[in-house]
């Protein structure tokens, strides 16, 4: 799995876009390599652009992934919402299963397929689809936010 993360400073967003084929130890490793960003700030929220990509989790490993979300040492650096947008049957049933599971442990995670009702959830409202938005974005490498220090894995 492929990701770019962008960050909208105005918005207090970061959008994740994946491509290309997600299972579980990708997954795991580009939520590990976003939580531990010293650029993601507390109170940026957090898009999942998953609508590219071929998903190969089971089941099981759909639940592997919420409770990694949950995880102290794993958890997104945020307290708000979470929006999973998706693209296909398939792809929706294994977002809404991680819905129900990440809400289980209190990740407010939600599933969707239309970019406007997860916009709407969320409460960006980004001007419009972040894939005709390109110009608009900032790609992370750029955006310099300040260094947070860090106390047992939290930002402060």
């Amino acid at each position: 799995m492929r990701t770019i993360d962008k960050t909208y400073p105005w918005k207090k967003l970061i959008v994740m876009t994946a491509t290309e084929t997600v299972d579980l130890a990708t997954s795991k490793a580009a939520f590990k390599k976003l939580a531990h960003d010293p650029k993601f700030l507390r109170g940026y929220e957090v898009l999942l652009d998953w609508r590219d990509v071929s998903c190969k989790m089971s089941g099981t490993d759909v639940y592997e992934l919420a409770q990694y979300l949950s995880d102290q040492d794993t958890e997104l650096p945020t307290h708000k919402k979470i929006p999973i947008l998706v693209s296909g049957r398939h792809a929706f049933d294994h977002a809404n299963f991680l819905e129900v599971c990440s809400n289980n442990r209190r990740v407010a995670l939600a599933a969707f397929e239309d970019f406007d009702k997860a916009s709407a959830w969320l409460n960006a409202t980004l001007p419009q689809d972040t894939r005709k938005v390109e110009a608009y974005s900032t790609p992370r490498k750029n955006v310099r936010a300040p260094l947070v220090p860090r106390a047992e894995g939290f930002f402060v």
